[in-house]
């Protein structure tokens, strides 16, 4: 167990170090990052299409032609899909994304109104209203 007895303060030398090896495991996380980043640009980019599998099968069976259709198409697709399907995960991508859409072009997203009402009572006021109704026809 920790006290105050036996906390050890590494000197100047030992935090210079510690640092050193911080930052260089940042600088490669950093690079490892970017490299991602330009590899997935430069797919995303390229002119590649899906003409045959799994994929393209799928899609046909909606009726869409996605030979002529770029990655960045198709992975929208597929997230429209997947939120269409009650994937919640991708439906807040999109309301995300369309959201940084809105308010870069300086659009601000609708505002809905939603008026709360105390149906607490409903029950009894209908039982009472059909009791009523059918009292009328009686007489």
């Amino acid at each position: 167990m920790a006290n105050i007895e036996n906390l050890r303060v590494p000197t100047s030398e030992e935090a210079r170090e510690i640092g050193r090896k911080g930052g260089i495991a940042s600088g490669k996380a950093r690079k490892e990052k970017a490299s991602l980043r330009k590899g997935l640009e430069a797919i995303l980019n390229s002119d590649i299409r899906i003409t045959k599998g799994a994929i393209y099968d799928t899609y046909k069976a909606y009726g869409i032609d996605i030979s002529d259709k770029s990655l960045v198409e198709l992975a929208n697709l597929g997230l429209l899909f997947g939120a269409v399907q009650g994937n919640a995960t991708n439906y807040k991508t999109m309301m995300e994304t369309n959201n940084e859409i809105l308010e870069e072009n300086g659009i601000t997203s609708p505002t809905i109104k939603i008026e709360l009402v105390d149906n607490s009572n409903l029950e009894k006021t209908l039982y009472e209203t059909n009791k009523h109704n059918k009292d009328d026809e009686r007489q």
